[in-house]
């Protein structure tokens, strides 16, 4: 299974958030950097795969909007499964 740790501070802006889920999930190249492209990839996923989100900043409505599309995208792809967020950042 695949896990991924996600740490969401300091992407307060779309193209610092895509940028860092691209990076960091190795979305493919035609990834159209907004929400609806998040969903799309997070729903194709085929192996087994975990995601965890660190520090979402609860007043900052895109992170809230994101947590809703991997909320909605695990619901929907039994493949996908959102772990608990996580208060604390791993190094």
């Amino acid at each position: 299974m695949k896990t991924y740790i996600l740490n969401l501070k300091g992407k307060a802006t779309p193209d610092a958030l895509h940028d860092y889920l691209a990076s960091m999930l190795g979305l493919p190249e035609y990834y159209g950097r907004n929400l609806d492209a998040l969903y799309d990839c997070l729903t194709s996923i085929t192996a087994p795969t975990s995601i965890s989100i660190a520090s979402i900043d609860d007043d900052n409505e895109l992170h809230k909007q994101t947590l809703c599309v991997f909320s909605d995208a695990a619901d929907d792809n039994p493949k996908l499964k959102l772990l608990p967020k996580s208060d604390v950042w791993i190094n």
